[in-house]
């Protein structure tokens, strides 16, 4: 058996960088905008491995806290979800396809329904094995992408025939800019996504995401659906962030070398240092998500002090330009790069994406810890 050796921060050195996640601080997220949800259910959206933090630890945290129904993307993750929790509802955001019925079925996991296609594939089944399926179905209210529309839903709504073996426990629509709380469409689509309540008055309705549960609760209807907030991010891109930050980033630095002033750094020669000084190279790049938007424009904290990013981020390796740092800078040392002033939305910003992306993309060299 390997032994592995750690440092005294407690962080194996055979590791890649470390990605800390707070579970407790996740779980408060959770518990603050339940209760932002007033009277509403409060559903948790765990796509794309959980926002990149890991599928299964930040399940079970949530489960630890109560939470009972969960949404993923593909069905490969809602099966994975059921073993590790067993009795949850969970459901499928990419819907039924011919051919997934059966394993929908055995695995216990509910489709929203995307499209007429897919409600009759769904209603087919079900009738074929005389279960009623268990379904969401997606309204389009406004963001144009998925869901039934107005006309269809009507038509739906006439036909007493159109939901036979099917059971509507939810309909469900999407804001499209709900980050904004001012943004006009939010009441249009809020208006548009009344119409189709109108045709199916005894179904319960989910509309609200993470903005949307902060917008008031004329949006917040049965059943609320948080992603973002979950992991700190702002819900509200004009308003303060009322959450606890969840992750953080940290690089062992592997070398640190002096330079004379006038000399560059990377590939390409695109930081030159302006006066005699030190670079310190750490053990993280855009191979493991961190974005390459950050060459020369962002920065990280050396024992507690702001460092510029000197050079072009690479695939494995990037730089930091440590002169002015008063504490001795050696190898081994760890570089925040999320954490503390660094959130996931102001680096995002920095690096002109948003912090859905940011920490959906950190990689599987990252070394995940688990706290709380």
């Amino acid at each position: 058996m390997m032994v592995v050796k750690e440092t005294s921060d407690g962080f194996p050195l055979e590791k890649g960088a470390l990605l800390l996640i707070d579970l407790k601080a996740l779980q408060d997220n959770y518990l603050f905008m339940k209760h932002a949800s007033s009277k509403s259910k409060a559903a948790v959206v765990l796509k794309a491995n959980a926002y990149g933090l890991g599928l299964c630890p930040i399940a079970t945290a949530l489960f630890n806290v109560g939470v009972e129904d969960y949404f993923v993307t593909t069905i490969e993750e809602g099966m994975l979800l059921r073993k590790a929790l067993g009795s949850v509802r969970i459901y499928i955001l990419n819907g039924v396809f011919k051919g997934t019925e059966e394993v929908l079925k055995d695995h216990d996991l509910i489709p929203v329904l995307l499209s007429l296609e897919q409600l009759d594939l769904w209603r087919s089944y079900s009738q074929k094995i005389q279960k009623k399926g268990l379904a969401i179905l997606q309204v389009n209210a406004g963001m144009g992408r998925f869901g039934v529309s107005l006309e269809e839903a009507e038509a739906l709504a006439q036909d007493p025939n159109s939901l036979d073996g099917i059971e509507l426990l939810y309909i469900l629509g999407h804001l499209s800019s709900a980050s904004l709380s001012t943004h006009p469409s939010n009441d249009t689509e809020r208006k548009n996504f009344e119409a189709f309540l109108a045709l199916f008055p005894k179904v319960p309705a989910t509309f609200a995401n993470s903005p949307g549960i902060l917008l008031g609760d004329q949006f917040r209807y049965d059943m609320t659906r948080m992603g973002i907030a979950l992991y700190g991010g702002a819900p509200l891109e004009d308003q303060p962030n009322p959450l606890k930050p969840v992750l953080s980033l940290k690089a062992r630095i592997l070398q640190v070398r002096s330079l004379k002033k006038g000399m560059t750094v990377g590939y390409d020669g695109t930081y030159t240092l302006p006066e005699d000084g030190s670079i310190a190279t750490v053990n993280i790049g855009f191979g493991d998500g961190f974005p390459r938007a950050l060459s020369n424009k962002g920065y990280g904290l050396v024992h507690g002090v702001k460092v510029p990013i000197a050079g072009r981020i690479s695939m494995d390796w990037m730089s930091f330009d440590v002169t002015h740092v008063r504490e001795d800078v050696v190898p081994g040392d760890l570089v925040t790069l999320l954490g503390g002033p660094l959130t996931i939305d102001s680096v995002a910003t920095l690096a002109g994406t948003t912090s859905y992306d940011l920490i959906s993309g950190l990689g599987a060299r990252l070394h995940r810890t688990y706290v709380g």
